[in-house]
């Protein structure tokens, strides 16, 4: 099976600077220009399944790549809780703050910590792995993807890995095992427009 997990685009939140988490914000402008380019990258596979967390901003992101397809929606793949920091500004001065970000813990401000997150992503998972998909298309967000490569290459520091709005992970499963086989920044697709390019030489699959 290949999975191709992709972020949503910017949204709202992500425009004014503010904690996000379960808020259910759509995308800007921006945003679906994002979902854009990477419509037709996208529809060069073929997918039997197309799933989405079930907020707007992962959902409409969905339905602008797939414009002919009803994503199936799971609230196992939306972004983790942050409690009640959502909808405030992102700001890191508090130290309950960065301790927060630090350990990934937000059970102190109502939210979830890393084990919350990865055993809903495990769940999600554990379906994909028990059906008979070639392709499958799961749109997210940053948390989920941040969480599923410390699942699939341990727990390194996620954050040292660039994931913007409408990044594209490429995740095979074979022999019962997770492997990260392609990575896309969207901007490289924007660049193979501008210099008639392969896209797919910038994909490692």
């Amino acid at each position: 099976m290949r999975l191709f997990m992709i972020r949503h685009g910017e949204s709202e939140n992500n425009q004014k600077k503010l904690f996000t988490g379960w808020v259910d914000c759509p995308l800007t402008e921006k945003g679906i220009k994002e979902a854009e380019s990477i419509r037709s990258f996208m529809s060069s596979f073929k997918f039997d399944k197309v799933y989405s967390s079930d907020l707007c901003r992962a959902i409409q992101t969905a339905k602008i790549v797939f414009p002919n397809r009803e994503p199936e929606t799971s609230a196992l793949i939306r972004e983790r809780s942050l409690g009640a920091l959502e909808n405030q500004p992102i700001v890191f001065t508090d130290p309950d703050i960065q301790e927060a970000f630090k350990t990934m813990d937000f059970t102190r401000f109502g939210g979830e910590d890393r084990q919350m997150l990865s055993e809903r992503l495990e769940q999600f998972l554990a379906t994909l792995e028990a059906s008979d998909h070639n392709n499958v298309a799961v749109f997210t967000h940053g948390g989920i993807l941040s969480r599923m490569l410390r699942l699939v290459i341990g727990e390194h520091d996620s954050s040292a890995v660039r994931r913007p709005n409408c990044t594209i992970a490429v995740f095979d499963y074979t022999n019962n095992k997770w492997m990260l086989t392609g990575w896309l920044d969207p901007a490289l697709l924007i660049a193979a427009d501008s210099y008639s390019l392969d896209k797919k030489d910038y994909f490692i699959i």
